[in-house]
């Protein structure tokens, strides 16, 4: 993998754990709770499997962009968990548990098993990977910000497709490419079809149509990616920016911190898109070169 390549997956694993510092010390209310001071014992499976979910995509850019071991990436999950548990304790809002450390540990370890035996790269350390990792979080976000404004769930269309084309072309052609892309989809989705189920169940099925028409048509991928995520970027800034003018006149509940955090998502993700498409020209035309 040249430097280039390198320090782009190095920066995709740095945004992603800053999105989900970010993500889990905003006071966002997942389930109702009541916030305890200190640490907490209690055990909620439902907030288990979340917490499992959140740190998911973390474990695969881990593997993807370092190779680490298993243990010391289950390590660096543990570690960051603690660190946004610590920082929690200062948040009148939140509350720390020590079985969120566990989950998020288990959930960066799910993520990097799932990479090791059910992902086979065309191009090993590619951005590609890393960039469908990194807008799985950006189709969360854009799910939770819907609870309230049903016409945003299709917000989530541009990313999804973006991220699922992008992982499609890392892939190689082998038995567990399928199931690969169904798990990428599966958990990008799931918060959506909880949330908007009409919205989420329509977009599982457009998405995979789209990776199967794509081919039938002379187009370049990574440039209709980048496109797909410029269109992307500019429907979540014109929908964030009526909201803020309107704040003070309707009736939405959803947190504000949810529409800033998708802005600054969707505008580093649009920034590692467009690295990614540039890297991905250049060695199609070195292949052509030969």
């Amino acid at each position: 993998m040249n430097s280039r390549l390198q320090n782009w997956n190095r920066f995709t694993a740095a945004c992603i754990s800053l999105v989900l510092l970010i993500l889990a010390l905003n006071p966002f209310k997942f389930h109702w709770f009541v916030a305890v001071h200190g640490w907490s014992f209690d055990f909620w499976a439902v907030d288990f499997f979340q917490n499992v979910f959140l740190f998911f995509p973390l474990g695969v850019v881990l593997r993807h962009s370092f190779q680490f071991p298993q243990i010391v990436i289950v390590l660096y999950g543990a570690l960051l968990s603690s660190a946004i548990e610590i920082a929690q304790l200062s948040i009148i809002e939140r509350s720390s548990n020590f079985y969120d450390i566990l989950a998020n540990a288990c959930g960066t370890l799910c993520g990097s098993l799932f990479y090791q035996y059910a992902v086979s790269e065309k191009q090993p350390g590619s951005i590609g990977i890393s960039l469908a990792f990194m807008l799985m979080p950006l189709c969360w976000v854009t799910a939770m910000r819907s609870a309230t404004q049903d016409i945003s769930a299709w917000l989530v269309m541009p990313p999804a497709i973006a991220g699922i084309v992008a992982f499609e072309m890392s892939l190689s052609a082998n038995r567990l490419k399928l199931v690969a892309l169904t798990i990428w989809l599966i958990f990008a989705l799931i918060p959506l079809i909880n949330i908007t189920p009409i919205a989420g169940i329509a977009t599982f099925i457009i998405v995979p149509a789209i990776v199967w028409i794509l081919p039938y048509f002379s187009i370049s991928k990574p440039s209709f990616i980048l496109g797909l995520l410029g269109i992307g970027i500019f429907l979540i800034l014109t929908v964030n920016i009526i909201w803020y003018v309107n704040k003070s006149s309707v009736s939405w509940t959803v947190s504000a911190h949810l529409h800033w955090i998708e802005t600054l998502m969707s505008g580093i993700c649009l920034a590692a898109g467009r690295a990614w498409a540039k890297s991905s020209d250049r060695a199609e035309n070195n292949y052509r070169a030969l």
